[in-house]
């Protein structure tokens, strides 16, 4: 049996309209108020633009702080008699963080 390739997709989505240099736009969207969960519809959002934006700005300042940790060096001493190299060192450091 021969596998066949799927067609190739040139045109947009609907609701989309090629802009210039053959880049597409973002969809219309728009984002809904209310939400059904199980049997009860939701009165607001679930999350507000305030608790996302804290969120990411929570991510962004643990990805720096694995950048430190990681550092440049090959290896780093943590303890006496005891180094660790760079794909170990984020995990060690978690896990003491975790202990205290």
């Amino acid at each position: 049996m021969s596998e066949i390739a799927p067609p190739a997709y040139n045109a947009p989505p609907p609701g989309y309209h090629r802009i210039a240099d053959n880049q597409l736009p973002p969809p219309n969207y728009t984002v809904p108020t209310s939400f059904k969960i199980g049997q009860s519809r939701t009165s607001e959002s679930l999350v507000k633009i305030s608790e996302i934006k804290g969120h990411l700005a929570l991510l962004h300042a643990f990805a720096e702080l694995k950048k430190q940790v990681d550092g440049d060096e090959a290896t780093v001493q943590v303890a006496p008699n005891v180094t660790l190299d760079r794909e170990r060192r984020w995990g060690w450091f978690v896990g003491v963080a975790v202990e205290r």
